[in-house]
Protein backbone atom coordinates (compact mmCIF):
# COMPACT_ATOMS: atom_id res chain seq x y z
CA UNK A 1 0.00 0.00 0.00
CA UNK A 2 1.43 3.56 -1.07
CA UNK A 3 0.21 6.42 0.97
CA UNK A 4 0.84 10.14 0.40
CA UNK A 5 -0.27 13.10 1.15
CA UNK A 6 -0.16 16.32 -0.86
CA UNK A 7 -2.46 20.00 -1.35
CA UNK A 8 -5.28 17.64 -1.97
CA UNK A 9 -4.90 15.53 1.04
CA UNK A 10 -4.30 11.75 0.89
CA UNK A 11 -4.12 9.55 -1.81
CA UNK A 12 -3.06 5.55 -2.48
CA UNK A 13 -2.66 3.12 -4.35
CA UNK A 14 -2.41 -1.09 -3.98
CA UNK A 15 -0.05 -3.14 -5.17
CA UNK A 16 -0.71 -6.93 -4.94
CA UNK A 17 1.99 -9.17 -6.89
CA UNK A 18 0.67 -12.29 -6.44
CA UNK A 19 -2.09 -11.39 -8.63
CA UNK A 20 -0.32 -8.97 -10.80
CA UNK A 21 -1.96 -5.77 -10.37
CA UNK A 22 0.39 -2.24 -9.51
CA UNK A 23 -1.16 0.93 -8.82
CA UNK A 24 -4.70 -0.15 -8.01
CA UNK A 25 -5.71 3.64 -7.30
CA UNK A 26 -8.28 4.07 -3.16
CA UNK A 27 -11.03 5.38 -4.42
CA UNK A 28 -11.39 6.61 -1.22
CA UNK A 29 -8.95 7.48 2.27
CA UNK A 30 -8.88 9.04 4.96
CA UNK A 31 -6.99 9.63 8.21
CA UNK A 32 -9.14 11.37 11.20
CA UNK A 33 -6.97 11.14 14.35
CA UNK A 34 -5.14 8.30 15.01
CA UNK A 35 -7.98 5.77 12.63
CA UNK A 36 -7.25 5.35 9.27
CA UNK A 37 -9.99 3.76 6.52
CA UNK A 38 -9.73 3.68 2.43
CA UNK A 39 -12.04 1.64 0.23
CA UNK A 40 -11.09 0.43 -3.30
CA UNK A 41 -14.06 0.13 -5.20
CA UNK A 42 -13.05 -2.14 -8.15
CA UNK A 43 -11.64 -4.84 -6.02
CA UNK A 44 -14.47 -4.48 -3.81
CA UNK A 45 -12.18 -3.78 -0.69
CA UNK A 46 -12.19 -1.92 2.32
CA UNK A 47 -9.64 -1.54 5.38
CA UNK A 48 -9.98 0.24 9.10
CA UNK A 49 -7.24 0.70 10.96
CA UNK A 50 -5.34 2.72 13.38
CA UNK A 51 -2.41 4.27 14.25
CA UNK A 52 -0.23 2.62 17.25
CA UNK A 53 0.95 4.99 19.68
CA UNK A 54 4.57 4.34 18.84
CA UNK A 55 3.61 5.39 14.67
CA UNK A 56 5.56 2.47 13.76
CA UNK A 57 2.28 0.46 12.53
CA UNK A 58 -1.48 0.46 11.31
CA UNK A 59 -3.50 -2.80 12.76
CA UNK A 60 -6.35 -3.05 11.57
CA UNK A 61 -9.14 -5.26 9.63
CA UNK A 62 -8.52 -6.05 5.50
CA UNK A 63 -12.45 -6.57 3.89
CA UNK A 64 -13.22 -8.31 0.27
CA UNK A 65 -15.71 -9.70 -0.95
CA UNK A 66 -17.25 -9.88 2.87
CA UNK A 67 -14.44 -12.16 4.00
CA UNK A 68 -12.02 -10.47 6.85
CA UNK A 69 -8.36 -10.57 8.08
CA UNK A 70 -6.51 -8.63 9.72
CA UNK A 71 -3.84 -6.75 8.39
CA UNK A 72 -0.86 -4.84 9.73
CA UNK A 73 0.75 -1.48 8.09
CA UNK A 74 4.53 -0.95 8.71
CA UNK A 75 6.86 0.86 6.60
CA UNK A 76 9.70 -1.08 5.24
CA UNK A 77 12.63 0.51 7.39
CA UNK A 78 11.04 -0.83 10.76
CA UNK A 79 11.28 -4.59 8.82
CA UNK A 80 15.00 -4.46 8.95
CA UNK A 81 15.25 -5.26 12.73
CA UNK A 82 13.77 -8.62 11.83
CA UNK A 83 17.06 -9.85 10.04
CA UNK A 84 18.16 -13.68 10.83
CA UNK A 85 21.86 -13.84 12.02
CA UNK A 86 21.87 -17.03 10.63
CA UNK A 87 21.35 -16.11 7.07
CA UNK A 88 24.92 -15.99 5.25
CA UNK A 89 25.60 -14.18 1.68
CA UNK A 90 28.59 -14.78 -0.10
CA UNK A 91 28.99 -13.26 -3.58
CA UNK A 92 31.90 -14.66 -6.27
CA UNK A 93 31.88 -11.50 -7.49
CA UNK A 94 31.36 -7.59 -6.13
CA UNK A 95 27.81 -7.22 -6.51
CA UNK A 96 26.09 -4.46 -8.65
CA UNK A 97 24.48 -1.51 -6.35
CA UNK A 98 21.43 -2.47 -7.30
CA UNK A 99 21.85 -6.52 -7.78
CA UNK A 100 21.09 -7.08 -11.10
CA UNK A 101 22.76 -8.53 -14.09
CA UNK A 102 25.21 -6.43 -15.64
CA UNK A 103 25.69 -6.95 -19.33
CA UNK A 104 29.40 -5.89 -18.72
CA UNK A 105 30.01 -7.60 -16.21
CA UNK A 106 28.18 -10.66 -16.89
CA UNK A 107 25.84 -12.30 -13.94
CA UNK A 108 26.30 -11.80 -10.35
CA UNK A 109 26.30 -15.00 -8.50
CA UNK A 110 25.19 -15.61 -4.73
CA UNK A 111 25.39 -17.97 -2.65
CA UNK A 112 23.02 -18.11 0.41
CA UNK A 113 22.89 -20.72 3.30
CA UNK A 114 19.97 -20.99 5.24
CA UNK A 115 20.64 -21.71 8.73
CA UNK A 116 17.12 -20.61 9.92
CA UNK A 117 14.26 -22.96 10.89
CA UNK A 118 12.49 -21.60 8.21
CA UNK A 119 11.91 -22.20 4.55
CA UNK A 120 12.51 -19.00 2.47
CA UNK A 121 12.67 -17.51 -1.00
CA UNK A 122 14.35 -14.69 -2.69
CA UNK A 123 12.66 -11.61 -3.79
CA UNK A 124 13.44 -7.87 -4.64
CA UNK A 125 11.83 -4.40 -3.87
CA UNK A 126 12.35 -1.70 -6.12
CA UNK A 127 13.65 1.77 -4.88
CA UNK A 128 10.01 2.70 -3.68
CA UNK A 129 9.50 -0.25 -1.98
CA UNK A 130 7.35 -1.97 -4.03
CA UNK A 131 7.92 -6.16 -4.45
CA UNK A 132 9.07 -7.00 -8.09
CA UNK A 133 11.19 -9.88 -8.58
CA UNK A 134 11.95 -13.10 -7.36
CA UNK A 135 15.28 -15.57 -8.51
CA UNK A 136 14.50 -18.76 -10.17
CA UNK A 137 16.34 -20.96 -12.43
CA UNK A 138 16.45 -18.44 -14.99
CA UNK A 139 13.78 -19.08 -17.11
CA UNK A 140 10.46 -16.86 -16.81
CA UNK A 141 7.60 -18.07 -15.02
CA UNK A 142 8.95 -20.79 -13.15
CA UNK A 143 9.18 -20.76 -9.39
CA UNK A 144 11.28 -19.51 -7.88
CA UNK A 145 13.83 -20.74 -5.62
CA UNK A 146 12.74 -22.12 -1.98
CA UNK A 147 15.87 -22.76 0.28
CA UNK A 148 14.96 -25.31 2.78
CA UNK A 149 16.08 -25.27 6.58
CA UNK A 150 19.64 -26.23 6.99
CA UNK A 151 20.29 -26.07 3.47
CA UNK A 152 21.86 -24.18 0.99
CA UNK A 153 21.40 -23.36 -2.65
CA UNK A 154 23.20 -25.26 -5.41
CA UNK A 155 23.07 -26.25 -9.10
CA UNK A 156 19.85 -28.48 -8.40
CA UNK A 157 16.74 -27.78 -7.45
CA UNK A 158 15.81 -29.44 -3.97
CA UNK A 159 13.26 -27.16 -3.11
CA UNK A 160 10.35 -27.83 -1.65
CA UNK A 161 7.55 -25.49 -2.90
CA UNK A 162 5.00 -24.62 -0.39
CA UNK A 163 2.44 -22.01 -0.27
CA UNK A 164 2.74 -19.95 3.10
CA UNK A 165 6.03 -20.17 3.70
CA UNK A 166 8.15 -17.48 4.66
CA UNK A 167 10.68 -15.98 2.19
CA UNK A 168 13.02 -12.95 2.29
CA UNK A 169 12.72 -9.28 0.56
CA UNK A 170 15.65 -7.80 -0.50
CA UNK A 171 15.82 -4.18 -1.49
CA UNK A 172 17.94 -3.19 -4.43
CA UNK A 173 20.72 -2.75 -2.35
CA UNK A 174 20.55 -6.32 -1.03
CA UNK A 175 19.63 -5.44 2.70
CA UNK A 176 17.05 -7.72 3.82
CA UNK A 177 13.55 -6.32 4.82
CA UNK A 178 11.00 -8.63 5.61
CA UNK A 179 9.23 -11.40 5.20
CA UNK A 180 5.97 -12.71 2.79
CA UNK A 181 4.48 -15.28 1.45
CA UNK A 182 5.81 -17.38 -1.71
CA UNK A 183 2.67 -16.44 -3.72
CA UNK A 184 3.65 -12.69 -3.50
CA UNK A 185 7.12 -13.26 -5.66
CA UNK A 186 7.82 -12.70 -8.94
CA UNK A 187 9.68 -13.36 -11.89
CA UNK A 188 13.79 -14.77 -11.59
CA UNK A 189 16.40 -11.65 -11.41
CA UNK A 190 19.57 -13.78 -10.97
CA UNK A 191 20.59 -17.10 -10.67
CA UNK A 192 21.90 -18.44 -7.58
CA UNK A 193 24.83 -20.63 -6.14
Amino acid sequence: MHIQGGAKGLTATLDSPDQGGYGIPASKISMEGNQLSFRIEQLDVTYQGKLDASKKEIQGVFVQHGLSSDLVLRPCESLTSQIPSELAFQYSTLAPKDLRPSPAEGECRIHLVNGTKDYICMALLDADGNLRHGWSDGKPGQPVFYIAPGSRTSGDRPYIVATGTPFLVLTLSGRIVGYGKPSQAGQYDLKLE
